[in-house]
Order: C-alpha cells, then structure tokens, then sequence
C-alpha cells in the first residue's frame, strides 16, 4: 500500500460550511489490495466508502470536515490492510474552523436636504475583520427611495469593500 500524502491539509474553512479534500491509495502489488477497515479517530472528519484495490490501480480516498468551533483541529485516520509489509497506514489531517467578522463604517448615513427627483450617494466600508471569507448575500433597503450598487458581495479575510448608498427621494 502506498498513499499520496501522509498529511491532508483542510486549511481554513468557514464555520457552517464544509470542505471536501482527498488522498489517494495506490496498489503497486500482483494482488488485490483489500482495506479491511479505515478508522477515524475524529467524527468531525467523514470519509467515503472503500472497496478493495485491484492490481497495479489506485482509489481516490474524499475526506469531508465541518468546524463545529473557531480554531485547529487536528487528527488521523488508520487504514488497515492486507499489505503484508505494511498493514497499517496513518493519515494525518488538520483543519482550522474560522469566523469572519463584518465591521460597518460609519454606523449611520445623512443625505441632508435633497430635491425631489435628484440622486445623492454617500459611501460605507464594510470590512471583515475575521478570517475566512466573509459572504453576504443580500444587501437590501427597507426603504425604495435607497438603494446599493450591490446585490451581494463576498469580502476575503482583512479586507474592506466600499460601497455606495444612493438615496433618490420620490
């Protein structure tokens, strides 16, 4: 038995999301490579099925991980083989679970006196001061006569996206 990597890195993901990565297990023996069981030592790590490995091919192994929590979390997986000279075969796994976090300057906007008909428009920041992506899918007013020049937007890590606010009395 042989594997791709000994170390599946998740890197950053995003609480509430999940991502998928994978490793792979080659066969270079003249017999069928059977894995008699793969063992998790974390639940929060799911991985596939596996069936056994015919002669001379190879197996693409998907690992998917949830953050439940902010920070790294750390741990292996166990494949148990019929390879005599090797059947056990560890495969570490790491992952950090993130958070972004929206920061929205200034707090509050005044368009000061407008004619009916015109169009003024002043600018906000909307920083992520978090890590990870920070996604948001709707930018909307509860009044008509303000709108953005934004449906949605997405605002990687440390990062600042202006936008404007158009305020057209009618």
């Amino acid at each position: 038995i042989e594997v791709s990597n000994t170390l599946v890195d998740f890197g950053n993901i995003t609480l509430q999301t999940s991502k998928e990565n994978s490793f792979t297990i080659y066969n270079k023996s003249v017999l069928d490579l059977k894995i008699s069981k793969i063992e998790v030592f974390n639940t929060l790590f799911e991985i596939n099925e596996i069936f056994p490995i015919v002669i001379k091919s190879y197996k693409e192994i998907k690992i998917k991980f949830q953050p439940l929590n902010i920070g790294e979390v750390s741990s292996k997986i166990i494949i148990y083989s019929n390879d005599l000279s090797k059947p056990m075969t560890e495969i570490q796994m790491r992952a950090i679970g993130v958070t972004p976090d929206i920061f929205i300057l200034p707090s509050s906007l005044n368009f000061g006196d407008i004619s009916l008909g015109d169009t003024v428009q002043l600018p906000i920041s909307i920083s992520n001061l978090g890590i990870g992506n920070l996604k948001i899918s709707s930018i909307k007013s509860s009044n008509s006569n303000f709108y953005l020049n934004y449906e949605s937007l997405e605002i990687p890590s440390k990062q600042t996206e202006n936008i404007k606010v158009f305020f057209k009395p009618i």
